[in-house]
């Protein structure tokens, strides 16, 4: 897959294990995507987010917001999302406010599976299909509540056969499932929970969500191990030292993590060897901010294009 074929996409869903850099990867492409001239809209849903902080805002909300050139931002909360419905699709305002706060209200919501998620995805729909923004990228929850996430268009179409639920839930399954406007994404880091939950997900897309696969992203990796000649003067250095100097320390710790990082590499292209997988070097820096930001990115955008 060529950048530019991924990025002509109308919407990226980002998932995987929490930690992994689920939110510096969503960052780092709308930072590619802008590049391209791309008009950008990243979505967090239900978070409490990090994505103001690496552009150095202030905390999102349900209200888009521009917060660098050709990106804007949002955070959707279900429950307001849903409160924001009935109160538009109600003719009386007033009898909408009585719905929302009667306390019958949170049992039907809650007896409803996903009614909550359905209209945060819908959300996401309309904002697609409005064409306000060239691409829509979307921080999805972490692992089991992203895979059910995914699964809630079909379980609601199940049970509600009929009446608006049921249409503007097939509307958004025919957006998910359109291979031509939608990819998800996969970010993991090369460690064994991580990478556990990650084939998890991919297994489980295989099996039976109907949602195109597009990149699956390896965060974190530490350098490749130094050369043979590198070794040698380590060694060298390591001889005329403390055994217990922190330097040596750091240099044995980072040769054991990218070996590491090496095992879960052979063994997770093992079970994709046929997938897009691309490699997220680590980066060192004292503080996390857009600088290192834009750095992840010209990494990523450099692993895209080759």
């Amino acid at each position: 897959m060529v950048v530019e074929d991924f990025f002509s996409r109308r919407l990226l869903l980002v998932t995987g294990k929490g930690g992994v850099g689920k939110s510096t990867t969503c960052a780092a492409l709308a930072l590619i995507a802008a590049r391209l001239g791309k008009k950008v809209l990243l979505v967090e849903i239900n978070s409490s987010g990090r994505l103001w902080q690496y552009f150095d805002t202030t905390p999102l909300d349900d209200q888009e917001v521009q917060i660098q050139q050709n990106i804007f931002a949002l955070n959707l909360d279900p429950h307001r999302v849903l409160q924001k419905y009935i109160i538009d699709h109600t003719r009386l305002k007033m009898l909408a406010h009585k719905i929302i706060n009667n306390p019958i209200y949170h049992y039907f919501v809650a007896a409803i599976p996903g009614i909550k998620e359905i209209m945060a995805l819908g959300k996401i729909m309309v904002l697609e299909n409005e064409g306000g923004y060239d691409i829509i990228i979307a921080d999805i929850p972490a692992t089991g509540h992203g895979l059910s996430l995914l699964k809630v268009p079909q379980v609601v179409l199940n049970t509600v056969e009929i009446g608006p639920v049921n249409f503007q839930t097939r509307r958004v399954h025919n957006l998910l499932k359109d291979p031509h406007r939608t990819l998800l994404n996969i970010v993991t880091t090369a460690e064994e929970m991580a990478i556990k939950e990650a084939l998890e997900i991919y297994h489980k897309i295989n099996g039976g969500i109907d949602i195109a696969l597009g990149y699956v992203f390896i965060n974190g990796l530490y350098p490749p191990l130094p050369t043979d000649k590198t070794l040698e003067i380590c060694r060298a250095i390591k001889g005329s030292m403390a055994d217990n100097h922190p330097y040596l320390s750091c240099t044995d710790f980072m040769i054991q993590r990218r070996r590491m990082h090496e095992y879960y590499l052979e063994e997770f292209r093992k079970d994709l060897y046929c997938h897009n997988i691309v490699e997220i070097p680590f980066v060192f820096s004292a503080n996390f901010n857009l600088a290192t930001l834009e750095e992840i990115s010209k990494h990523l955008g450099e692993k895209l294009c080759s």
